[in-house]
């Protein structure tokens, strides 16, 4: 037995987080209640049970004409009137009639990191955000949809539409995922986001985004979206990753995908600090990244998901 394979052998995240999950998913939650009590919940928390009280937070910029204006600091340079600037030689912006029902995506990063965690997976509690931002996006009168992407060029999703039963069917998709190995290759390619949205809409990105080191083409198809759509990134972190536990022996930890594995002696101070020191470097990187082309936020798995998406509407 090779020395790599006898490591390995004594920890593997990956394949005992998949065969953890499988047995989970046998006495999980069906959809319908658990989306119960996560809305008994969540209007606890926000303090109202009434769908008005958060309507605002999905404002469509709609395709009607209504009134131009003159520029104020802090507008949107996509929403300028070059027409009338070159006309009058002073900047106005288009404002639009507000759409009655937005399509709000949920974009689920299925690749293999996403099944790492201590608790709970990645990729698991992204789920529960997904369910509670679509419980209000519903409430608010709003259609959903998902696209799952397991790390191929054609991922798997479902058209948005306003119903409960239609977010239900969601959570099922995600779920069945979980039951299943990740795929261990990413292809080269990222899915053509913009083909798949017909009109303009509001997009949430769950994924901890290892991917945008292996994968270009991903960096360049996010960054063309927010010409047309609205861009939220939730950046998942799992505590172990950011300080790993001492006396834990040898253990791999992925880098970039499945394929580029680092392997830590969780025994060496040094190692661990470097570990460390480049894990923070790699989320700033990402960081900076998403903050070119979306409004994102950095999550712990650790953190309460109530609390976040409360905490997302308030700052809303």
């Amino acid at each position: 037995m090779s020395i790599g394979h006898a490591l390995k052998t004594l920890w593997h995240p990956t394949e005992d987080l998949v065969a953890e999950a499988a047995h989970t998913q046998d006495t999980a939650t069906r959809p319908d209640t658990f989306l119960h009590q996560l809305k008994f919940r969540i209007h606890q928390r926000l303090g109202s049970p009434y769908p008005g009280e958060y309507r605002g937070l999905f404002k469509g910029h709609g395709m009607d004409l209504k009134d131009l204006r003159e520029y104020q600091p802090g507008d949107e340079i996509r929403k300028m009137e070059w027409n009338v600037l070159a006309r009058t030689g002073v900047p106005h912006v288009k404002e639009h009639y507000e759409e009655k029902q937005v399509q709000v995506w949920f974009f689920m990063d299925a690749t293999a990191p996403m099944y790492f965690g201590q608790r709970q997976t990645k990729l698991a509690y992204a789920k529960t955000l997904m369910s509670l931002v679509g419980l209000l996006s519903i409430e608010a009168g709003h259609q959903v949809g998902l696209i799952l992407w397991t790390g191929t060029k054609t991922p798997v999703f479902i058209k948005p539409k306003p119903t409960l039963t239609q977010l239900q069917g969601m959570i099922q998709k995600v779920d069945s995922a979980m039951m299943l190995a990740p795929s261990q290759n990413l292809e080269p390619d990222f899915p053509e986001l913009n083909a798949i949205f017909q009109n303009r809409c509001l997009v949430f990105l769950f994924s901890d985004f290892a991917f945008l080191k292996t994968i270009p083409t991903a960096t360049r198809t996010l960054a063309r979206l927010p010409s047309k759509h609205q861009l939220y990134s939730f950046l998942l972190v799992d505590p172990v990753e950011e300080a790993l536990v001492s006396h834990c022996g040898w253990i791999p930890v992925f880098e970039g995908s499945p394929n580029e594995t680092l392997w830590i002696n969780t025994d060496d101070p040094k190692a661990r600090a470097d570990y460390q020191q480049h894990f923070q470097e790699q989320l700033l990187e990402k960081s900076q990244i998403l903050s070119h082309w979306s409004r994102y936020a950095q999550i712990s798995t650790a953190s309460d998901p109530i609390e976040t998406v409360v905490q997302w509407v308030k700052a809303s």
